[in-house]
């Protein structure tokens, strides 16, 4: 079974002018361990779900697996505090976080260590798959409907895939937005799901190491409630994908890829 993802702690809180001593719900934060055919690779502050999909979610990010037949062995701690990852023989083990550079920096609790060089690597998403103003903004919505650990406590994030005629499909949610996406990322490197026809969603801001992802990941349209920086539209731009922002309500802004809702 999954570790419950949440504590009930007593607190102090204050409303309509009155102190009140009351019992609270928060979003647990555990050091996931990832161990890379017997070595320690990193530590990952997680919500304790899905880590099987967290671990090779990063791993594909990294650009160090790419087919689900370099594994050779997959297991989750008993605890939910770590994960091994045995790569088969000949599969280069992922460069050690200590020995990376230049780009590197600590967002949200996540450790985000994306070499530009990398990044460069990345093809131009090739499809013509097209989205409707309305559909936007219904995806918007469900991906809010999604969330029951965000409205239980205020404290994840939540990314999802969908398609126009099914909606959201795939949802995963996590205290790091990175986290999250990395478990979208490894779900779909499991199943061996194409992802040129669906549409990515997040929760969080899309920067530079969202778009790293979102981009290997093959989907061609990302939408976001909140906003991209000028790197993740850049890249956006360059990989000819569709970026859609601050989308709320009946209202959104769109950084690439217009074309792609008939503009």
């Amino acid at each position: 079974t999954l570790m419950e993802p949440i504590n009930t702690l007593d607190i102090l809180r204050y409303k309509k002018g009155q102190w009140c001593r009351e019992k609270d719900l928060i979003i647990k934060e555990v050091p996931v361990t990832l161990y890379v055919n017997g070595k320690k690779h990193i530590t990952i502050l997680a919500s304790p779900r899905h880590l099987d999909e967290l671990a090779l979610g990063y791993l594909v990010a990294e650009g160090c697996l790419t087919s689900v037949q370099q594994i050779g062995a997959l297991e989750v701690g008993a605890d939910k505090d770590w994960v091994r990852v045995d790569l088969k023989a000949g599969v280069p083990p992922p460069t050690q976080v200590s020995e990376r550079g230049p780009f590197k920096g600590r967002t949200d609790g996540d450790l985000v260590c994306y070499r530009l060089l990398k990044a460069r690597g990345i093809e131009e998403v090739d499809t013509d798959l097209t989205i409707s103003p309305m559909s936007i903004s219904l995806l918007a919505a469900e991906l809010q409907r999604h969330s029951q650990l965000f409205r239980e406590t205020g404290g994840v994030h939540g990314a999802a895939l969908a398609d126009e005629e099914k909606g959201i499909f795939l949802f995963r949610e996590d205290i790091g937005r990175h986290n999250a996406i990395d478990k979208i990322v490894g779900h779909t490197f499991l199943k061996g799901l194409s992802c040129r026809d669906k549409i990515f969603l997040t929760s969080g801001r899309v920067s530079f190491d969202t778009m790293v992802k979102t981009i290997k990941l093959g989907v061609p349209i990302i939408i976001s409630p909140s906003a991209p920086t000028d790197m993740a539209v850049q890249m956006a731009r360059n990989s000819q994908m569709t970026l859609v922002g601050f989308a709320r309500g009946k209202r959104f802004n769109v950084y690439s890829g217009e074309g792609r809702l008939g503009v």
